[in-house]
């Protein structure tokens, strides 16, 4: 099974799939940050300032299909009822495009994932759950339920702290040196660098349709 992981693509869906059909990719894991809106009314601030693609809009209406299985995790600018009423129906967000929730262990290959979108806040970390735009973030009770379960890779919207990305999350390397996964990887920060933490490959991932922003996984 070949597996792509992709970095933010922020509706940059049509290119994502051209992209990951020259990687062979047989199932593609995209990192939060998808840009999947439902509409024009529920885009966030900073999205509108930058400007956003309206790929989704074939994909959720039915008049596209998504060339291979696709998993999304959430992001800090997504609309976040759109993915609850997906969580509702077993993550289904499209034909062949799901939603995990934090704190879920998705199996591909011989491989458990263990599942973190969002990002860090101080303020809301040890909250017991959150509402509106608070939902962009995760919660310590998210990473308790991943210690439990166990997992081989973390796939995770922030990246950890570090000496190459400061800008990261002390939780997240604390988390990091006490599970001790094969490996880390995020998006986030539109940032691509590999680095060790422990016994961890930690790797940040590009924006999706730029340079560093797809791995390719063999399992």
């Amino acid at each position: 099974m070949r597996i792509v992981l992709c970095g933010d693509t922020h509706g940059h869906l049509d290119q994502m799939y051209e992209d990951a059909a020259r990687l062979r990719a047989d199932v593609i894991v995209q990192l939060g940050d998808t840009g999947i809106w439902g509409s024009d009314d529920a885009v966030d601030a900073a999205t509108k300032r930058h400007g956003y693609p309206r790929d989704y809009e074939k994909y959720l209406d039915g008049d596209a299909i998504a060339p291979v299985p696709t998993y999304f995790l959430k992001g800090n600018h997504e609309n976040f009822d759109l993915l609850d009423d997906a969580q509702k129906k077993n993550g289904r967000i499209a034909e062949n495009m799901q939603y995990v929730p934090n704190g879920s262990v998705l199996v591909l290959g011989k491989t458990r994932f263990g599942i973190l979108g969002g990002n860090f806040s101080p303020a809301y970390f040890e909250s017991r759950r959150l509402q509106g735009e608070r939902r962009r973030h995760f919660l310590k009770s998210e990473l308790e339920l991943l210690a439990e379960r166990g997992f081989d890779v973390l796939l995770s919207h922030d990246g950890p702290k570090s000496g190459v990305l400061d800008r990261g999350a002390q939780v997240l390397r604390d988390f990091i040196e006490r599970t001790q996964p094969r490996a880390n990887y995020h998006g986030h920060h539109h940032y691509s660098y590999s680095t060790v933490i422990g016994k961890t490959k930690v790797v940040g991932l590009g924006r999706s349709h730029r340079e560093g922003g797809m791995v390719v996984l063999d399992e």
